[in-house]
């Protein structure tokens, strides 16, 4: 009986430190595992910024990082993101902001759910309004004016606010020039927001200080009457 109860101990202490071994080694895989997956998000975020500090030509570099996209699938697309957003936020590299910009505004996402994109969209919105209203280069803001509207067919008032508030008051006049067409661009696009983009546009094109500006909103204005008219004709014929 003794022998049998000191078997029985000796399988039992022998069952739980290969329990605890079993356990061990889990975490341990698990440790590995994150260990290489945070290292393959900084292979592909040095990769995704060497592309943008050292390919000599914007095409080029706009389509690299598009076949990485592609490449990777929907994967990618949260740390590819989050890479341009910090370039367009802290770099201070003028080219790779400008380069940055540009793909968050025109990059095609491949994630796995509507909700997953919007969630992206979001932060690469706010960046792009940031960089619209404080970027210290005229042409990172242009480029940012750019992104806002071309790539978000159904931009939301904020962005609105943003290309509104760049026309009224963006020192430089590249800019205003391109808030002006970017809004026109979206009255197209989102008609219940047409009376607070009309209202911009036809301050601008009495008040602006530069009469490129002031001429460039007249014009959109008149091509915009134009357009409704002709709309209106073609409804009564």
């Amino acid at each position: 009986m003794k022998r049998l109860i000191v078997v029985l101990s000796l399988f039992l202490c022998i069952m739980l430190v290969g329990c605890e071994r079993q356990k061990s080694g889990s975490k341990e895989s698990k440790r590995k595992q994150q260990k290489n997956s945070k290292t393959l998000e900084e292979e592909l975020e040095e990769k995704v910024m060497s592309i943008l500090r050292d390919e000599p030509k914007d095409n080029l570099a706009w389509q690299k990082v598009t076949d990485i996209f592609e490449g990777r699938h929907y994967a990618s697309g949260p740390v590819i993101v989050s890479a341009l957003i910090r370039a367009l936020c802290r770099n201070k590299s003028e080219t790779i902001r400008w380069r940055a910009a540009d793909l968050l505004g025109s990059l095609p996402l491949y994630l796995p759910s509507k909700e997953a994109v919007r969630a992206l969209d979001k932060e690469a919105v706010r960046a792009l309004i940031t960089a619209l209203k404080s970027d210290k280069s005229e042409k990172v803001r242009w480029k940012a004016a750019v992104a806002l509207e071309s790539r978000f067919s159904m931009p939301d008032d904020e962005i609105i606010q943003a290309l509104i508030t760049a026309l009224k008051s963006d020192k430089s006049e590249g800019v205003r020039k391109q808030a002006v067409y970017e809004l026109f661009q979206l009255r197209k696009k989102l008609r219940e927001s047409d009376k607070k983009i009309r209202q911009a546009l036809v301050a601008a094109s009495k008040s602006d200080k530069s009469e490129g500006v002031r001429f460039n909103a007249a014009n959109l204005l008149k091509a915009s009457k134009e357009e409704e008219k002709n709309k209106e004709e073609s409804k009564t014929d």
